[in-house]
């Protein structure tokens, strides 16, 4: 995300600020970015947001319910020990014990089974291919870095902050020196 939204942005000022690169192939390379600059702004941070953090307070609510689950058959093996007299103390506590560990047990194994599916369907592979989408946004300004001489140019004006100079829009960006 942080790619796009500087990469894109590095293509918005450079074309907007520099006169030389006002022409009609750049206004659409410009107007590209800013559509790009938007998915990696707001679609690609909600998707993320989605894709990582639904998942996990999921996984999050549903382990703490099971803790919750085991606490409560924890707790009821403590009270049965506590009411029973010393002799049955031993029977109770093996049988209690047996029964909270096999309920536990089913918890767990029902959990997987309900929950294993969402994690490993073709949801997750609907992801990767959004993902695959989205790096398009990405891989834009990277391409425009390799291809065009005066994107690196722009690049080293905005990272040097000479844009910011008197008539920096003026610069001749192609220009070999």
């Amino acid at each position: 995300m942080l790619v796009t939204i500087l990469g894109n942005s590095v293509v918005i000022i450079s074309i907007a600020h520099i006169k030389q690169l006002h022409t009609p192939t750049n206004m659409l390379i410009m107007s590209l970015a800013v559509a790009d600059l938007l998915l990696g702004v707001t679609v690609m941070h909600f998707n993320t947001l989605i894709a990582f953090f639904f998942p996990c307070s999921v996984m999050v609510g549903l382990y703490t319910k099971i803790l919750l689950v085991a606490k409560e058959h924890l707790r009821k093996i403590d009270d049965s020990q506590k009411n029973s007299n010393e002799r049955d103390k031993g029977v109770v506590s093996q049988r209690s014990e047996r029964k909270a560990a096999k309920t536990l047990g089913i918890v767990v194994g029902v959990f997987i089974f309900c929950w294993l599916p969402f994690f490993h369907t073709t949801y997750s592979l609907f992801e990767v291919f959004i993902w695959l989408g989205y790096f398009n946004s990405t891989a834009n300004p990277i391409i425009y870095a390799l291809f065009y001489p005066w994107f690196r140019k722009c690049l080293n004006l905005i990272v040097t902050l000479k844009i910011f100079n008197r008539n920096s829009s003026y610069i001749n960006v192609f220009a070999t020196t």
